[in-house]
């Protein structure tokens, strides 16, 4: 299918008043060849416009509806007008509420699947249970024929033998070119009509018992025919016209991308005089709880009823879209055996037969209890919600893919005795243990809070329990309470659960069990998405690993100063995927993969600016950001080929520098008796707030025995990076023992900063119940022979217990006692718990002759009380400082007496240092 990407408009004039106080839920607009070009629809103010104002410089035609004062359709005269500038024309005027396009709709028909040509859905005798339960529910109520039924399609054919006797005579034909409808303004079909509405009536209104053709959910009913080209104009028409009728239920099976303030208008309308609207969820295998600018479906109006499909194998279809939260109910559709244009039958699949089977359902419960407005048809719809029957389990069933599962007719039409509780939205609040941005991440532990909203009767003392299979989940808090939910008014309840660390996208089931004074209450299910990507890092992730596993979505949180954001996919072999990015919040859409309207829809909300969309013809898609906002930025990635492959999504930025952290020094060593150890860490950044954590473990030390095992949070505000410290208690003791140690690690380093090198320490903890060992300090010194002195070292380590004493001696080796040094020898000696350091001094004799450095012995004995440790001995250099003679000057007289003179200093010189050599 080839990708159409459109620009859409949001007038600000559309936020205008209303009749009612049921607030239209404004989503974005959004705009390509779905509107009829040089066409507008248009709400007068109350005060006639004939006599305000002159339309003639205005280069329009008006029409107003047939069924309203209140709304024209206006015809631009000019062809070549911008439909933006002639709204903003008219606006200026004073004389209307609102103006808009004259949007179209499509039929949401999947193509026909010829294996299927028997009416499974009203007995599946394959799979017990899959069907609607409609044998059990004709032992109720098998007619409505006190009950009108509103169609709103394209076309009907109302001389089928199967449907002629259940259409009334009133119906009607809107459109916006008056030859749609042939001329007239019946709803019967022509030959320029598709068939979609005659296939749609089948399903709840064909006449049964009458030993023709099939038999439709109410075997009889009144169906009110109100043909449509699709339009806003005419679908408002209808609407209005089904209200001056005096319907029960009006069937919409249909959708599209535009938010019509006039449509929301309309339906408000059909609210106000009690009307059920019933409408189809779409065919885009998409959850509308996320894509959001679905229409009707995401109208919210609480007289509304959305509709997803079901297989006769009781599983949510392939292509049917679906959302816990806004698709209320699911009913088959697929292999959907009809009526069909020229008194025929044929196969059919789309949530646009899901959806007339709810309405004829909810015509026999109207019939069936008097119910006198939507209020109890919605409830008992809702009421009658079922578990799938499928024994292929997992996410390929339906369950937790809509409000309350798939439709059962008989539980539908039993009494009411209880309140009708169903979810109908679910946070994240991260704000105390999270990174509250909003989002369960993988890793984190929120409170799960869902809303709870109560459709009839109310409830009193309602407990509710949470519960998963999932083994990604962990509930910390399964249960909470409610008082009180009165009828049509929610509730909160929260559940703390937390998630495990992982890379990727996944998709769970929560089950939530209700009970109230009155028992028990029907359990909801829903499913929750969580994923996760590193920055900078490459993750592989699988497409299709069931029917409606199309759209993946991530977020990456981005740290203030960073720069140059890029989101990038691709797969192998050009497999077609798409890639949109919104910046702290979803991207809003409506993607059909999979469409009978040709090239379907690829709409998305191009009025925001933090909206980003990559959609090439294959998988290498990339969006770049430049200077990208701080905050979260969510991703959607879309299965658009609609395969069974995988793609590889990275998310990468260049971010500030918030540091790494390290213990410096890594190697502590501490005595028994010191009582702490302290560890020191340092940041070595200073960009954003960060945190780290820390604790300690057992090496050859235990806790409890030899050291107080210790945790805790080290913090930096942003801007800093001075060292920080923590202590580590030392416990004394009375045994003696080798060193021991203690491993001091740091993790969980936040604010994107990271753990260095050196993210671990080791603390070495030596007894002080040990005599130690007595060692030289240094293996070698060196003193310049002017010095006088040279100082020698000796240490006690490993312990102090008892008094403790060693021998020294110094002897030569090059230098010689008496001449060069002055010999030395002694006993130092270390008191009961003392382990410092003690030292001896060598005197050094300076001389004035010019020699070679020498060097001095120095060696430790007779060591009393401890051991005698390495080095025992050690090399003392002397350093000459005593420049050679200066040749005395030659006389210059006697033929050469100088040179003579000369040569018997240097013999008397050479004489004097064979002396000193020996």
């Amino acid at each position: 299918m080839k990708k159409h990407f459109f620009y859409s408009l949001l007038v600000a004039t559309l936020a205008s008043t209303h009749s009612t106080n049921i607030n239209a839920k404004i989503l974005p607009q959004v705009e390509k060849e779905d509107f009829i070009p040089n066409q507008l629809v248009a709400k007068l103010k109350p005060a006639p416009y004939q006599k305000n104002y002159s339309l003639a410089n205005l280069g329009v035609s008006i029409e107003m509806l047939e069924t309203s004062n209140d709304y024209a359709v206006i015809n631009i005269l000019d062809k070549t007008v911008i439909l933006e500038d002639k709204i903003e024309e008219l606006m200026a005027t004073g004389l209307y509420e609102y103006v808009e396009k004259n949007y179209t709709y499509y039929s949401t028909l999947t193509p026909n699947d010829p294996s299927l040509s028997s009416q499974w859905y009203i007995n599946n005798t394959n799979l017990n249970g899959a069907d609607i339960n409609m044998l059990a529910a004709w032992d109720i109520q098998n007619s409505a024929p006190n009950t009108l039924v509103a169609v709103i399609d394209d076309g009907f054919d109302l001389n089928h033998p199967d449907l002629s006797s259940n259409f009334i005579n009133d119906g009607k034909c809107f459109a916006s070119d008056a030859t749609y409808c042939g001329g007239n303004t019946d709803a019967g079909f022509t030959a320029n009509d598709q068939s979609h509405g005659t296939l749609v009536t089948g399903t709840f209104g064909a006449t049964a018992n009458n030993a023709v053709g099939i038999a439709g959910a109410s075997w009889a009913v009144q169906v009110l025919p109100l043909k449509v080209d699709l339009t806003s104009s005419a679908i408002i028409q209808a609407v209005d016209e089904a209200i001056a009728q005096n319907a029960s239920i009006v069937n919409m099976s249909f959708g599209g991308p535009s938010f019509s303030q006039a449509q929301f208008d309309a339906y408000n309308r059909a609210l106000n005089a009690g009307i059920l609207l019933v409408t189809s969820a779409g065919n885009g295998d998409m959850n509308n709880d996320k894509g959001r600018i679905v229409f009707p479906a995401n109208y919210d109006l609480p007289n509304m009823v959305s509709v997803a499909a079901t297989s006769n194998n009781d599983l949510i279809t392939s292509f049917s879209q679906w959302g816990p939260f806004t698709v209320d109910i699911a009913a088959p559709g697929q292999g959907i055996f009809t009526t069909s244009i020229n008194s025929s039958y044929s196969s059919t699949a789309g949530t646009s037969f899901s959806s007339p089977l709810v309405a004829g359902v909810a015509a026999l419960i109207k019939e069936n209890t008097g119910a006198t407005d939507y209020k109890q048809l919605k409830a008992q719809l809702l009421n009658g919600g079922e578990r799938s029957a499928s024994t292929i389990q997992a996410k390929t069933s339906f369950n937790g893919t809509t409000a309350t599962g798939r439709l059962d007719a008989a539980k539908a039409l039993a009494p009411l005795t209880t309140g009708v509780v169903v979810i109908n939205k679910l946070t994240i609040d991260d704000s105390a243990t999270g990174n509250n941005n909003g989002i369960f991440d993988p890793g984190e532990t929120v409170d799960l809070v869902l809303t709870l909203e109560n459709v009839w009767t109310a409830e009193n003392n309602i407990s509710a329990t949470l519960s998963t299979n999932s083994s990604l989940f962990t509930i910390n808090t399964a249960q909470a309470n409610v008082s009180t939910i009165a009828q049509d008014s929610t509730a909160e309840v929260r559940f703390e659960v937390s998630a495990s660390d992982f890379i990727g996208n996944e998709t769970e089931l929560f089950t939530l069990a209700m009970t109230s004074d009155n028992g028990d209450l029907a359990s909801r299910q829903f499913y929750h998405e969580i994923s996760k990507i590193n920055p900078n890092e490459v993750h592989s992730q699988q497409f299709q690993r069931w029917f409606w596993d199309e759209y993946h979505a991530y977020t990456v949180n981005v740290p203030a100063g960073a720069t140059d954001l890029v989101i990038s996919t691709t797969t192998t072999n050009s497999t077609d995927i798409d890639l949109l990015v919104g910046y702290n919040e979803p991207p809003v859409y409506n993607i059909t993969l999979d469409p009978p309207e040709g090239s379907g829809f690829f709409e998305y909300d191009r009025t925001n600016p933090d909206v980003f969309v990559s959609g090439n013809q294959d998988g290498n898609e990339n969006v770049t950001i430049a200077a990208p906002k701080e905050g979260v930025y969510h991703i959607v990635v879309v299965n658009f080929a609609q395969t069974f492959h995988t793609y590889t999504i990275e998310a990468s930025f260049n971010a500030p520098a918030p540091g790494s952290f390290e213990i410096n020094p890594a190697a502590i060593t501490v005595n028994e008796a010191d009582g702490t150890a302290t560890v020191t860490v340092e940041r070595g950044g200073t960009q954003g707030a960060v945190t780290v954590d820390f604790a300690t473990s057992d090496g050859t030390a235990i806790d409890g025995s030899d050291y107080t095992a210790t945790t805790g949070t080290l913090s930096w505000a942003d801007g800093e990076n001075t060292a920080k410290t923590f202590t580590v208690a030392i416990l004394n003791d009375d045994t003696v023992e080798s060193a021991e140690t203690i491993n001091v690690s740091l993790s969980n380093a936040t604010g994107g900063a990271a753990i260095g090198a050196n993210g671990s320490a080791v603390i070495t903890v030596n007894d002080d119940d040990s005599p130690g060992t007595i060692q030289l300090s240094a293996t070698s010194y060196s003193v310049n022979e002017s010095a006088g002195t040279v100082t020698i070292t000796l240490t006690r380590a490993g312990g102090s217990k008892g008094a403790a004493s060693v021998d020294y001696a110094t002897s030569d080796n090059t230098a010689t006692a008496g001449s060069d040094y002055t010999s030395s020898s002694g006993t130092l000696t270390w008191a009961d718990g003392v382990d410092s350091s003690s030292t001896f001094t060598i005197n050094i004799t300076e001389d004035t002759i010019d020699e070679v450095n020498e060097t001095i012995s120095i060696t430790l004995t007779n060591v009393q009380g401890a051991t005698l440790g390495s080095p025992t001995s050690a090399t003392v250099t002397i350093l000459d400082n005593d420049a050679a003679p200066t040749p005395p000057p030659s006389s210059g007289g006697g033929g050469g007496g100088g040179s003579i003179g000369w040569l018997i200093s240097l013999v008397l010189l050479l004489r004097l240092r064979k002396r000193k050599a020996v």
